[in-house]
């Protein structure tokens, strides 16, 4: 801008403050790749993921309408940014409700961070949304510079709205007090740094709201009325049988039903090991391989996703040596988790099951 050529004077400083600001087309361009390479929510289909929460079509969504309706209410609140919560142990739909309503709000960008957007967080300060951005980060592990990052970078002006939906086993309350958000301060400062946080309560899917949807996913999955006797039976059990009074579990138990299985004596273990057996732990097909390939399940599950080139590998004796090539174990892994790859493995959802 040449403003000495047309006689402009008076406002060099500020014309030469808004030049330092502007974003120039190779930046701008490298910013717009950057949100372009977020992963949108995506659903998937396929016998061999009806338990995944990213797959509506094997267990039908029901219930939770209170809490659609305070979801509602978090994305139609006239700030430009708010931070919300779910809280719930494994298994009691976390995600299935998050991805549900992501995927249903109008106009609005849903996007789940996985691994590879932990990297580099520094660029989450220079994030521009395109458009009103849901972001939903499916447990806090490894997420916090990420976090920071994108608090500090949305109590900025920004030309869209952005919902910034956590879930986790474990989050403090009031929720801002959890030191993974990065907030810190007492007094002033710190009713500051409530100003983001949608609620101080996170929605707690507890006990009493399973009790319409346990039924329900039972009788599905058991392919019988929630009226008939097998399935009240079922239920009966998942309520007297310690920390199975989850979806996942109900799902499991009208499974059993289905198949003509007994169990009325097994234990929270004794679903899960039902749920893995035979074809269902298909690396146990495949020797060495197989067992290195439950492994990673294992660990990319603990740690919310695993970059390959970041695992190290030991001796610990002759019956745990490492194999020369991965290849075939990482084949193994891309075909029991669906959207992994030989570069980033990402959790076996239900993550209790992996």
């Amino acid at each position: 801008i040449k403003y000495s050529a047309v006689g402009f004077v008076g406002h060099e400083k500020i014309i030469e403050e808004l030049l330092d600001q502007a974003v120039l087309p190779k930046e701008k361009a490298e910013q717009n790749k950057f949100s372009e390479n977020l992963v949108r929510i995506k659903c998937i289909d396929g016998e061999d993921t009806w338990l995944n929460p990213y797959n509506p079509n094997a267990i039908p969504f029901v219930g939770r309408v209170d809490e659609l309706e305070r979801l509602n209410s978090f994305a139609a609140d006239p700030e430009q940014f708010k931070i919300w919560a779910i809280v719930a142990p494994s298994g009691a739909g976390k995600t299935r409700l998050a991805v549900h309503w992501g995927r249903s709000l109008e106009g609005w960008n849903a996007l789940v961070l996985n691994q590879g957007d932990r990297e580099e967080p520094a660029k989450w300060l220079e994030w521009n949304p395109s458009c009103p951005t849901l972001i939903v980060i499916d447990y806090m592990f490894g997420f916090d510079d990420v976090l920071r990052n994108l608090i500090k970078r949305c109590q900025n002006p920004l030309a869209h709205p952005v919902r910034l939906l956590v879930l986790d086993h474990v989050i403090e309350t009031p929720i801002y007090n959890d030191p993974r958000w990065g907030f810190s301060g007492s007094g002033v400062s710190q009713d500051f740094n409530k100003e983001p946080i949608f609620d101080g309560d996170p929605i707690l899917l507890d006990h009493e709201d399973q009790d319409l949807i346990i039924p329900q996913v039972l009788s599905h999955c058991s392919k019988l009325d929630v009226l008939n006797p097998k399935v009240v039976e079922g239920v009966d059990y998942l309520k007297r049988t310690t920390g199975t009074w989850q979806p996942l579990f109900a799902a499991l138990v009208g499974s059993a039903i289905n198949l003509g299985l007994e169990f009325s004596i097994w234990k929270r273990r004794e679903l899960i090991k039902y749920c893995l057996y035979d074809e269902r732990l298909p690396w146990l097909k495949e020797d060495n391989d197989g067992l290195w390939a439950s492994c990673l399940i294992s660990v990319a599950t603990a740690r919310r996703g695993v970059d390959v080139d970041s695992l190290i590998f030991n001796d610990y004796s002759d019956h745990c040596t490492p194999p020369d090539d991965f290849d075939p174990i990482l084949e193994i892994y891309t075909k029991i988790v669906p959207g992994s790859n030989k570069n980033e493995l990402i959790p076996f959802e239900p993550d209790i099951l992996g």
